[in-house]
């Protein structure tokens, strides 16, 4: 019994030993790291004083991330006073080597051979750096998708203490090999290389031109002149394996999945496997992009001590600006295609969208007044609808075009656009109402048009001018004193429109308003003209508005109101109704080969008559037109229909030369023609010759419609309503 008792003890005992040995044993538990909580809309974002435009461009992203939580979040350079030591308790996220020790740190930090980035938490510093600048910019965008997109609603975003990222060796591309760029510079086909260098209007397409610069570039830098070609490789052919440099829309899957990245209002460059691809939504947009890409590249182009010259990119490498003229932040619309995006001028962007319904349209203007937005106008014309809506953004001009089956959504920010009057205006009547073609100095050079509407009240509607030949700016002046009605005899312009920027029809309206601004009233100004980048091609464009002369002649008379007009839109004068039936808008997504193309036509409604003005409008346009309004029936005040097109009075186009087609005028069908040019041309165009399309449409006019024909050797005016046999008033 006694053994019994004793083994039992001591087997307890010795298992409680082995107990105790095998926990001594045992590897103690690592502690957890603790997390931490920054506070992202503490934060201000500081890089280098002479950091490169890429970076800076990487430096704004991160503040636009920080400015979801703080709208004010600053970005500033790292400069500080002499004797000033950088604020190490500063919330600040450090990107590139600033000139805060922690940029250096993180730096020293990182370890392994290659290009890399670091992404680490030192104090109240976050440190975004790299082995160079490709490697900062690919860091900023890890830490904006990958890291920072685990911030919360407020701003908070948790991270272990002592974070620290270092990237694996980031792959590189190498653009030149023995002093010659490898990668091909390529362009979309069936863009217009061709120009001749003695022919000034002679130009290749605009974004052509741009490709032969970023070619002019390195052939400047490395004394070779690089391949470049559009987009076209054989059926089969493995694209991806092709060393290029794309240029704008091409058709490559590179190019697309870097679009797809970009916001409406973006643009830049990025390396995607074997392709460097320079994009934006727009062709304006896709020029700064290569303009950035020959100022950030050239510069980074580099010469080793053996006289070799490199330029090597890391793979994923990518550099973005905004273009912060745009207003883009609105309601998506839904139901169709995005074709693409069109800078339609002063701070207009066209979207387009295809295979899309009348429904969808409709459904989408239900969507905008669901988010606020007020409408301002709506306009149906056959099965094309038309809404004007505003909020506190911006503008919104919505259309359906029913043969297209198309959308097209034209933006506008806040303070970048006038709405005109979508209602009349009450006046007192004063007179009736007349229509006046100004004759214009054609012995002195001068050409063009010039068109006064005398309106109930005693003001004036003009339309264009003239050019500047034969001071036909102060026979302008004359005249409205000899048209003056109103009692108090002050010539009051209610409105200026203009159909579009050429020589012969804008320039006479500076010069008047430089030279008898002072002595008139000029209400407003009316007008769409395009983008410099959308006519580049255009044979012969003019630009007097963007380059300062509307804004010149507005000083000048103290013009305090200028009118983006849009199509579709029916708007008011006093008491003429006006009906803008085509824009240089409305040319997308075709490219603008022919200036003439931008005339802004318009229906007026006046003294119970319709009058076309169709400006120098061309065979493109008129066959859009065409098809957009030639089925459209109205009804007349006693219930008859006739076509919309119809009217009683027409503006020849273009001067009688190469205007709208036969088959528009046959529907305008208007018995009174007034042809904007002199006699002698007007009866050459005339004569029955019908060797050309505009010849035919000229005869057609006279001959076969045998419209009352009013050239403009002498001024003309007649009183509306006005029918052939009613008295003209002639005037030297």
């Amino acid at each position: 019994m006694k053994k019994r008792f004793l083994t039992i003890p001591v087997l307890i005992l010795l298992a409680t030993v082995l107990s105790l040995l095998a926990a001594c044993n045992k590897p103690e538990k690592t502690p957890e790291i603790p997390d931490i909580e920054l506070d992202l809309s503490a934060y201000s974002v500081v890089r280098p004083s002479k950091a490169s435009d890429a970076v800076v461009s990487a430096a704004c992203g991160v503040r636009d991330l920080l400015r979801g939580y703080n709208k004010t979040a600053p970005i500033t350079e790292d400069w500080l006073a002499p004797g000033t030591s950088p604020d190490d308790s500063a919330y600040e996220i450090l990107i590139g080597t600033t000139n805060r020790p922690q940029s250096e740190t993180a730096l020293s930090a990182m370890t392994g051979d290659g290009a890399r980035y670091v992404i680490a938490v030192i104090g109240n510093k976050i440190v975004i750096n790299g082995s160079n600048d490709d490697a900062v910019i690919i860091g900023t965008e890890y830490f904006i998708n990958n890291i920072a997109s685990a911030t919360s609603e407020n701003g908070v975003l948790k991270l272990k203490e002592n974070f620290s990222y270092t990237s694996e060796p980031l792959e590189m591309a190498n653009l030149i090999s023995d002093n010659k760029l490898t990668y091909k510079i390529v362009f979309a086909k069936d863009l217009d290389t061709t120009f001749k260098t003695s022919d000034t209007k002679d130009k290749t397409d605009y974004i052509v031109s741009k490709a032969y610069a970023i070619r002019d570039m390195f052939e400047k830098k490395l004394g070779a002149k690089p391949e470049v070609s559009d987009d076209w490789v054989a059926p089969g052919t493995a694209t991806a394996d092709l060393c290029e440099i794309l240029v704008g829309t091409t058709d490559r899957d590179e190019y697309r999945a870097f679009l797809s990245e970009l916001g409406y209002d973006e643009y830049g460059y990025a390396v995607k496997g074997n392709k460097v691809v320079i994009a934006g939504w727009n062709d304006t947009d896709i020029g700064y992009a290569c303009d950035m890409f020959v100022s950030q590249i050239g510069s980074r182009i580099k010469t080793d001590d053996s006289g070799a010259k490199h330029l090597d990119l890391i793979g994923g490498t990518k550099s973005t600006k905004k273009n912060s003229e745009r207003y883009t932040d609105f309601p998506a619309f839904e139901g169709g295609s995005l074709y693409g995006t069109y800078d339609a001028g002063y701070r207009n962007l066209e979207f387009y969208y295809t295979e899309t319904t009348a429904d969808a349209y409709r459904a989408y203007l239900g969507k905008l007044e669901g988010a606020g937005f007020e409408k301002k106008a709506e306009n149906t014309i056959g099965g094309n609808l038309f809404a004007t809506y505003t909020s506190d953004a911006g503008m919104l001009h919505v259309y359906f075009i029913e043969y297209e089956k198309a959308v097209r959504i034209i933006s506008c920010p806040k303070g970048a656009y006038t709405l005109p009057a979508f209602e009349p205006e009450k006046t007192e009547k004063i007179t009736e109402p007349k229509m006046t073609q100004m004759s214009l100095n054609y012995a002195a050079g001068n050409f063009g048009m010039c068109y006064i509407f005398t309106l109930e009240d005693g003001s004036f509607l003009l339309i264009d001018g003239g050019g500047t030949k034969g001071n036909d700016h102060v026979k302008l002046y004359r005249l409205l004193n000899e048209l003056n009605e109103r009692p108090d005899k002050k010539i009051v312009i209610a409105g200026w429109l203009l159909t579009h920027e050429h020589w012969d029809h804008f320039t006479l309206f500076n010069q008047f308003c430089k030279d008898y601004g002072a002595n008139v009233t000029i209400e407003g100004f009316y007008y769409n003209t395009p983008a410099a980048s959308s006519v580049y091609n255009a044979n012969n464009p003019n630009y007097y508005i963007s380059t300062g002369k509307l804004d010149e002649a507005m000083q000048a008379a103290g013009i305090k109101n200028k009118y983006t007009i849009h199509s579709g839109q029916k708007y008011y004068i006093r008491n003429a109704a006006l009906t803008c039936l085509y824009t240089q808008e409305d040319s997308y997504p075709n490219l603008i080969h022919y200036f003439n193309e931008t005339s802004m036509v318009t229906q007026i409604e006046l003294g119970g008559q319709r009058i076309m003005i169709l400006g120098d409008s061309n065979d493109k346009a008129s066959d859009r037109m065409y098809r957009r309004y030639a089925d459209v029936k109205v009804k007349n005040a006693d219930g008859t229909e006739r076509d919309f097109l119809a009217c009683d009075i027409m503006q020849v186009a273009h001067h009688g030369y190469d205007g709208v087609k036969l088959n528009l005028y046959v529907k305008i069908h208007a018995p009174v023609a007034f042809w904007p040019t002199s006699e002698a041309e007007q009866k050459k165009q005339s004569s029955g010759n019908t060797s050309t399309y505009y010849y035919s449409a000229d005869n057609y006019i006279a001959n076969t419609l045998k419209a009352l024909c009013l050239n403009a050797q002498k001024t003309h005016t007649v009183t509306l309503p006005f029918k052939v046999g009613d008295k003209v008033t002639d005037r030297d």
